[in-house]
């Protein structure tokens, strides 16, 4: 069963990543597409590493590295929400 706090944790990874995509773009949040490809928007691999450490940092998460390639806001942030629930 879903909870709202569920639904707000659901919510708050998928602003946090796309805010923190768009800052590094500088562009708006409304402006990235969370089922498009980061790489397709210019992010380079140092930007990447970037985001993961300021996500890894932000969540108290680990990422694994297999986890990080061909990448979309939505993507990541299933990601986040997946290591999350492991605890």
């Amino acid at each position: 069963m879903t909870t709202v706090s569920d639904i707000r944790q659901n919510s708050e990874v998928h602003d946090h990543v796309r805010e923190l995509v768009a800052s590094i773009l500088s562009v708006a949040p409304d402006k990235i597409d969370e089922m498009q490809l980061l790489s397709l928007y210019g992010i380079t691999s140092v930007e990447l590493i970037d985001i993961a450490v300021k996500l890894e940092a932000r969540f108290h998460i680990s990422f694994v590295p297999e986890t990080m390639s061909d990448l979309t806001c939505h993507l990541l942030s299933q990601n986040i929400l997946a290591l999350l629930s492991r605890g």
